[in-house]
């Protein structure tokens, strides 16, 4: 059994993947498994992977999605005792990690993150959608808030209600009661998704800015985004809020996208799609 059980998905991932393994090789020194799970990349990722002896390897036939990927990694060591999802453009830059896994109860943690070695930390932790912060995520003003948010931010270790999916650390006592992630979330907001269920079964989301890793940001995005962002967001809604605050929210995303499409008028035809993905998530629609 081991203490901790890292798992990565890799999609085309050759100008990192290198530099995170080498680094959790180095500054994870606690019993571990390693284990990546590589969605058909058709660049050089894999012959990069194939160089460890460190690592367990699997190789789908086809990219199939975040959500099952990580799946598949967490079926294969269901006794370790923490769980680790590591985006593969992350890199670790010191020791500490034995620290966050002293923790008995069902936690699920996430650490500091900044986009260079020297950087300060971004916000990496959020809270759970409402009308407001719908609007302004679909119409694409996120982006001032976001803005305002970093010029303001001071990290603090503090209970959150979600955090970003590039550090997602969690004992097996969340496993045991929340379960798996759900597959229906391809890629974006898988995340999202599962704290919120682990909220609902009490399982508390803590973020730890004493502790803090590399997460260089784009590493893992597809030409899918943010088409899935979108639909994968509609779905969130339908899934997990009840009449009417459900439809509110949907309101409130669809004014948000119409807005987007009269804000960039070159994008009309994007941005069109993007209302159609977002419909289709809410609804359940499968292409």
């Amino acid at each position: 059994m081991s203490d901790l059980c890292i798992i990565i998905v890799t999609y085309n991932g050759e100008k990192y993947i290198k530099n995170s393994i080498d680094s959790i090789l180095k500054f994870v020194p606690v019993n571990k498994q390693i284990i990546i799970i590589d969605n058909s990349s058709s660049d050089k990722t894999v012959d990069i992977l194939k160089q460890y002896k460190e690592i367990k390897l699997i190789k789908n036939r086809i990219n199939r999605g975040f959500a099952r990927a990580v799946n598949q990694g967490l079926n294969l060591y269901p006794e370790s005792k923490w769980y680790l999802l590591l985006n593969q453009d992350t890199e670790f830059i010191k020791e500490g990690i034995e620290e966050l896994i002293a923790e008995q109860e069902p936690v699920i943690i996430g650490c500091g993150l900044k986009r260079n070695k020297n950087d300060k930390l971004y916000k990496s932790y959020f809270s759970f959608p409402n009308i407001t912060r719908i609007f302004y995520e679909t119409s694409g003003l996120k982006i001032k808030m976001r803005e305002t948010e970093i010029q303001n931010f001071e990290p603090r270790h503090s209970f959150v209600d979600y955090i970003e999916g590039s550090f997602f650390l969690m004992n097996r006592e969340v496993i045991k009661r929340n379960g798996l992630f759900d597959e229906k979330y391809f890629f974006y907001h898988e995340e999202l998704d599962y704290c919120y269920r682990a909220m609902k079964k009490g399982i508390k989301i803590f973020y730890n800015p004493g502790y803090s890793i590399v997460h260089y940001g784009g590493g893992s995005r597809t030409f899918l985004f943010p088409a899935v962002y979108f639909k994968n967001f509609g779905y969130f809604l339908k899934k997990h809020y009840s009449f009417p605050y459900r439809e509110l929210c949907f309101i409130a995303g669809l004014s948000g996208l119409i807005l987007r499409t009269f804000i960039n008028l070159k994008w009309v035809k994007n941005n069109f799609s993007y209302l159609k993905d977002f419909i289709k998530g809410f609804y359940n629609v499968n292409d």
